[in-house]
């Protein structure tokens, strides 16, 4: 699947599971920023969708600040790792 099919196909399931998103792309963001950011759990948590360089920066930002960071390759797979994190909360005492 293209990138930009998943990434559109990641935010439709977004949108119908009623998930905050902000789609990168969509926006005047920097290229380099991660193609889809979501809160979920009270994380932040970001999907990188392409692979480059200066993306790959932004990702380590991410990370050095307690967030997430994700490459999917596929719906399934975007959807294993939003079902993981929900599960996550759930076994939260």
């Amino acid at each position: 699947m293209k990138q930009s099919n998943l990434q559109q196909n990641c935010i439709k399931f977004c949108k119908s599971e009623g998930l905050f998103h902000i789609n990168t792309r969509g926006v005047k963001a920097p290229s380099n920023y991660p193609d889809l950011i979501i809160c979920l759990n009270g994380m932040f948590i970001a999907f990188a969708f392409t692979d480059s360089t200066e993306q790959r920066l932004h990702c380590k930002k991410v990370l050095s600040c307690g967030g997430r960071i994700y490459r999917p390759r596929t719906l399934g797979e975007f959807v294993e790792i939003i079902r993981s994190i929900q599960e996550e909360k759930k076994n939260e005492f």
